[in-house]
């Protein structure tokens, strides 16, 4: 885990990216393989002793949170944190933990958002003044079946993005806002080759700066 600032004062953009898996405890296996939301594991409301993340990783990152003079805060998991309606990796399988970062980051002052992947589909959440935003696979996107329908989840704001698709981020400093895309992954003649064009914007929502 590790934490970077770039840009001049009143523009200065914080990344902080999370180590969500070196001394993370072992997740609940699921009692229903493959059903809705308990695929391969299940929320743990038992053992609130596991961890996420290491003592020594929270410590740090409550240090984080607080530096000061940051227009935009990004927050980078490697698995979901905001969702709840899958059954695979993400924070909600260890519910306090989840809840805990939810509550360490409402304590930020300036605009923060999540980053995260892992999924094979792409998306944006939004749970109170926390928003996430999901991007993932460039090559192995999960698509519907017939007669499949997307995951039941409350802090989803739209539709899975189901194609391949990458995240990109735009800040217009002039309006003070951030312009999140989500984009389609354009192969190149269906191989493994891929266009460095910019693909079709397949979802998009625009985050206005907090003014501090």
């Amino acid at each position: 885990y590790t934490s970077y600032v770039w840009g001049p004062v009143g523009q200065r953009v914080q990344v902080i990216l999370l180590d969500t898996r070196f001394e993370r405890s072992a997740f609940l296996p699921t009692n229903e393989p493959g059903a809705p939301a308990k695929e391969r594991y299940m929320p743990d409301y038992t053992h609130t002793e596991k961890q996420m993340l290491s003592p020594e990783q929270w410590k740090w990152l409550e240090k984080e949170i607080q530096v000061a003079d940051v227009a935009l805060r990004l927050v980078v998991s490697s698995i979901q944190l905001l969702a709840v309606g899958t059954g695979y990796e993400c924070w909600q399988m260890l519910p306090h933990e989840r809840e805990r970062m939810q509550s360490l980051l409402e304590t930020s002052t300036t605009t923060t958002m999540i980053l995260s992947g892992d999924r094979h589909v792409g998306g944006f959440y939004r749970d109170g003044t926390l928003n996430e935003i999901t991007a993932s696979s460039w090559t192995h996107t999960w698509r519907l079946q017939e007669n499949e329908q997307d995951e039941v989840d409350e802090y989803r704001l739209d539709d899975f993005v189901h194609d391949n698709n990458y995240g990109e981020l735009e800040i217009d400093w002039s309006a003070r806002r951030v312009i999140i895309n989500l984009r389609r992954a354009e192969s190149i003649g269906g191989g493994d080759a891929y266009s460095k064009s910019p693909g079709e914007v397949l979802q998009s929502q625009i985050y206005q700066l907090k003014t501090t």
